[in-house]
């Protein structure tokens, strides 16, 4: 098994959010997916939201004096209409720190922020329900899996030491093309399907908690 391979797989999937360990074993990785307990959508705890109202963070600057929203990646934090400091708010206009009271309050406190929807701000906090259903659960699950690169019309062949895997991923060799399976319900159907996409997630639907 091409260590190229199972490299570009891993990287892949770490950029798709999940955690990935590798064994001393050369084509074996262990594959962490933190998610909703109930859905297993994933759980984002990069992503903040208001604290108050549970709106995300849409990651924009605000102008109170100009109404203008801007992007917070690259862009200036003086407003370029009238050079005031932008701020970054709830989104929620009914949110209470939307409203002049609270702003009266907390403003000192805040004093060295950019806005409540600041990730330094005691106003935000990560992620604390499911984007796809609104569990408030979450968990992490994980798979083994072993990865088997397969030569020009080889045949998938599965021995005693692969029943130890949760999953096995095949793919051929020099192609984009991937077969996911079960090791035990393999031996049983005998069926197979090479597609262009690496369908992990389905891994993690079959999961019980």
């Amino acid at each position: 098994m091409a260590d190229l391979r199972v490299k570009s797989i891993s990287y892949k999937l770490i950029s798709e959010g999940f955690d990935i360990y590798r064994t001393d074993q050369q084509n074996e990785i262990l594959i962490n997916k933190h998610c909703c307990a109930d859905c297993k959508t994933s759980w984002n705890t990069d992503i903040t939201e208001c604290y108050f109202c549970g709106t995300i963070n849409p990651y924009l600057y605000f102008c109170k004096n100009c109404n203008i929203f801007t992007s917070t990646k690259g862009g200036k934090k003086e407003c370029k209409e009238c050079n005031t400091l932008k701020q970054k708010i709830c989104f929620n206009d009914s949110c209470v720190t939307n409203s002049e009271e609270f702003y009266n309050i907390f403003n000192i406190n805040l004093k060295n922020y950019e806005g409540v929807m600041s990730r330094e701000s005691p106003c935000t906090v990560s992620q604390t329900y499911c984007f796809n259903c609104g569990s408030t659960n979450n968990i992490n699950l994980a798979v083994i899996v072993r990865i088997i690169e397969l030569n020009f019309n080889e045949k998938i062949t599965i021995s005693s030491e692969d029943l130890r895997f949760d999953y096995i991923i095949f793919t051929k060799k020099e192609k984009k093309e991937y077969f996911i399976c079960k090791p035990s319900e393999y031996l049983i159907n005998k069926k197979e399907k090479f597609i262009d996409k690496l369908e992990i997630n389905k891994m993690f639907l079959d999961l019980s908690i």
